[in-house]
């Protein structure tokens, strides 16, 4: 089965849950610039003259060094479906690989967020009988066509029981 993935949404999205991680640097590069910004003050300059600038290079380098790695992690999304298998595989540094047989599977529920409705993709959230755990054994993020997904999944449990 052919999953449509939406990678640049998966990209975007991710960054921007992790543009808070962002903050402790901007705090560290303050810190760093206070004792040089003490010195600019003495001799008259404006605390945003060479505080601003730097706080917004810091913001830019971690946005785009963000989206770089969240788009490295979005092309190394793999979901794939034949056999009685849904197999998902993702990872950029650390690969993991998760192989769920479809007589396993007890719930398949469809999330969707406020930003992942602005970017029109979903993901399918499928549980297993036995994990003890209320997270999903595996998230098939980014899906443009989540209802057919989740239909074609129901279908192939129902065949096999």
């Amino acid at each position: 089965m052919n999953l449509s993935i939406n990678r640049k949404a998966i990209a975007i999205i991710r960054t921007i849950y992790d543009c808070p991680n962002v903050f402790p640097f901007i705090y560290l590069f303050l810190v760093w610039q206070s004792d040089y910004s003490m010195t600019q003050l003495i001799n008259g300059k404006h605390y945003w003259d060479f505080i601003l600038p730097g706080v917004l290079w810091t913001l830019a380098y971690a946005v785009s060094l963000g989206l770089m790695l969240n788009m490295m992690y979005a092309n190394s999304l793999f979901y794939y479906y034949s056999d009685g298998i849904v197999e998902v595989r993702d990872g950029v540094f650390n690969k993991t690989s998760i192989s769920i047989p479809i007589n396993k599977i007890t719930d398949i529920s469809i999330r969707q967020g406020f930003i992942g409705a602005i970017f029109s993709c979903s993901a399918v959230c499928i549980q297993t009988a036995g994990t003890g755990s209320a997270i999903a054994e595996a998230r098939l993020i980014g899906l443009r066509n989540p209802e057919s997904v989740k239909q074609k999944l129901i279908e192939s449990m129902t065949k096999k029981v």
